[in-house]
């Protein structure tokens, strides 16, 4: 099973949360979702036994790390500000 590792459940991620959770289990991914907000991250999952809901602040490194270390594929949708700290985490952790 390939993890899928999503950064902040905004607005901006309903359609892509949405795709993912829709066709995870024919492509036998897990959705592993992190906001500060759990309630919004279990809402936007909606059940899905792909779904993992978590919270966590990911703007701190020493939080998000750990999860960006057990994923195969992390996408970013925290502020653009904060895009090149999660990709040098990536990097890092290849």
């Amino acid at each position: 099973m390939k993890t899928i590792l999503i950064l902040g459940a905004g607005l901006s991620s309903s359609s892509l949360v949405r795709y993912l959770l829709n066709n995870s289990s024919q492509n036998n991914w897990q959705v592993r979702i992190v906001d500060q907000d759990l309630d919004l991250v279990k809402r936007k999952i909606n059940g899905n036994p792909n779904g993992v809901a978590l919270s966590f602040n990911a703007l701190s490194p020493e939080e998000r790390r750990p999860e960006i270390e057990r994923a195969d594929i992390v996408i970013s949708m925290l502020p653009a500000r904060f895009h090149i700290e999660v990709a040098l985490d990536c990097i890092d952790l290849k």
